[in-house]
């Protein structure tokens, strides 16, 4: 794009601006400045290398796909241990399963919390699969933590701070 088109853009956009009313204090960039990334920590401008998280002895981000197969919601233990063997058998690579389920109704499912944690790691112990869930709750970030290999966010969550700086404090 030249100078002339990202002009041309911005006399174009702000057409439809004509009737905003703006805050007094807006930050002013100038014409044809590239805007700040998004997400600066997370960006490439900051940081070169790749991650690579560590789950269970599997290596995430390490430059092969790595398959998390299970139930939407672990409801029994001869399932959730039925399911894991057949995940292994199928070449997966991590067990996953919600222990604790979102839900819009408080009137509907809500997983089985606590037991179903137990038994995705008895799953675990018997297969050799780490064991991936979600955490909704930044009460339950201490006990996901413990009883599973990978704490999965959901994007409900993802706006829940509370719950974000708790599980920053984990080491998984």
């Amino acid at each position: 794009m030249n100078s002339h088109s990202v002009r041309s853009h911005i006399h174009e956009s702000t057409r439809a601006l004509k009737n905003c009313q703006m805050p007094r204090q807006a930050p002013v960039l100038p014409v044809g400045a590239p805007a700040p990334p998004p997400f600066r920590l997370a960006s490439r401008q900051t940081r070169q290398e790749t991650t690579v998280v560590n789950a269970g002895g599997v290596a995430i981000g390490a430059g092969r796909l790595v398959v998390m197969a299970g139930p939407c919601s672990v409801e029994s233990r001869p399932q959730i241990r039925d399911t894991a063997r057949r995940v292994k058998a199928a070449g997966a690579d991590m067990l996953r399963g919600g222990a604790y389920k979102p839900r819009t109704s408080p009137y509907e499912f809500q997983g089985l919390g606590r037991k179903a944690l137990e038994w995705l790691a008895e799953a675990r112990e018997e297969t050799g699969l780490p064991v991936v869930t979600e955490v909704l709750n930044q009460d339950d970030v201490d006990v996901v933590a413990q009883l599973a290999d990978l704490l999965q966010v959901g994007a409900r969550n993802m706006q829940n701070y509370a719950l974000l700086r708790k599980l920053a404090t984990v080491e998984k």
